[in-house]
């Protein structure tokens, strides 16, 4: 990793935020730029709930989205919002996340 790529995730750690890279196929790779918590609320979703799909923000300021991952398929789509419409999820969204610290790597037995 370079020095500025370390910057800009420190400056991201700053403000809540993180970078992750939804991996698909051939080209439909997506880097997006998340509440810092949404890794641990996508395997709380995939693995703990056995959810098929997992509902987050990206929050690149110059693409504000919302991103629908499916388990089972790529690419991921997104859907583009509006700022007010974005401002108004990210509060719901936030509320949600502030709990949600711990990443599932299995799911519980009942």
């Amino acid at each position: 990793m370079d020095k500025q790529h370390a910057e800009e995730l420190r400056e991201l750690a700053e403000q809540g935020l993180c970078k992750i890279n939804i991996r698909g196929l051939g080209e439909h790779d997506l880097t997006v730029i998340v509440h810092k918590n949404v890794p641990c609320k996508i395997s709380r979703d995939f693995v703990g709930n056995d959810d098929g799909l997992s509902v987050f923000l990206d929050r690149s300021p110059d693409r504000p989205a919302e991103c629908h991952l499916y388990k089972s398929s790529c690419p991921m789509p997104t859907i583009f919002l509006k700022d007010d419409d974005f401002l108004e999820k990210q509060k719901v969204e936030d509320e949600l996340l502030k709990d949600c610290v711990t990443m599932v790597l299995k799911k519980s037995k009942a």
